[in-house]
């Protein structure tokens, strides 16, 4: 005879420091049952994900106009008496990149 695996219930607990328990007396009344911990553990994966992958679109948008005014000023005379200071603004827009993309 088989029987079917159910995960405890979680409640939040009444108490913060407890977290979360399985037993409806010590819920905080009125609070539906969590979600399994599996569960629960994915979508916080997910939503970590997708904050990461909007801070990255964010950042591409944002420092686009800077990249082609960079490229403008190499252009120009005064950004070839400025050259090196110019390197170093793309390096650093360069570090936040590869920093955004390895996470």
């Amino acid at each position: 005879m088989s029987q079917t695996l159910r995960e405890p219930p979680r409640y939040l607990a009444r108490r913060s420091e407890y977290g979360y328990t399985d037993r409806a007396d010590l819920a905080l009344h009125g609070e539906p049952e969590a979600v399994p911990a599996g569960y629960q553990r994915t979508l916080t994966v997910r939503a970590s994900r997708a904050e990461l992958q909007r801070k990255r679109e964010e950042w591409e948008a944002m420092t686009l106009p800077i990249r082609l005014a960079l490229r403008a000023l190499k252009a120009s005379p005064i950004g070839r008496e400025r050259e090196s200071d110019l390197r170093v603004i793309a390096r650093v827009l360069d570090r936040v990149d590869r920093d955004l993309t390895r996470r």
